[in-house]
């Protein structure tokens, strides 16, 4: 929840720093603001997932377990190693 409002936070600061670099009024069109946010937001879950999601992509353990939710939660769970050598 934190990192959905800090990147939503960071989506609307980017309009507001390029009105005020252009010396116009900060809030001249409130939408593209609201667009920003939802735009930070998209972009922060999908940083989220890329981080939560690179110990699965990367694991030679990985059976073939695509990056969802349930294989996100999974990263982070304790995982028994076999003892054979991989080829």
């Amino acid at each position: 929840m934190s990192s959905t409002l800090f990147w939503g936070a960071v989506g609307t600061l980017v309009p507001l720093m390029s009105n005020s670099l252009r010396k116009l009024p900060l809030l001249r069109r409130p939408w593209e603001h609201v667009l920003a946010f939802g735009g930070g937001v998209v972009f922060g879950n999908g940083v989220e997932s890329a981080t939560v999601c690179r110990p699965i992509r990367l694991s030679p353990h990985a059976l073939g377990s695509a990056c969802t939710a349930a294989g996100a939660a999974r990263a982070w769970a304790p995982r028994t190693v076999d003892a054979r050598p991989h080829p």
